[in-house]
């Protein structure tokens, strides 16, 4: 079973379109909100280095932006 975690910012467009993709192809995920969440945002700047999102991570690949997020989905 494929694990999916997505990083982003509830209130952003990209982020929402994201989580709608995911809910489409119905796939369980984990969302981390780094507007809310410090923990969540320090966990994902741990990660990737980077405050850029959406991320989403399959089986620990990261894919970061909606095109590219779009793109791996598809």
């Amino acid at each position: 079973m494929d694990v999916y975690v997505l990083f982003g910012e509830e209130w952003k467009r990209q982020v929402g379109d994201v989580r709608r993709m995911l809910e489409d192809i119905k796939v369980d995920y984990k969302f981390y909100d780094t507007t809310s969440n410090t923990t969540s945002r320090a966990i994902m700047w741990g990660l990737t280095g980077s405050g850029q999102t959406p991320i989403l991570f399959i089986n620990g690949v990261k894919y970061s932006g909606i095109s590219e997020i779009r793109n791996q989905l598809a």
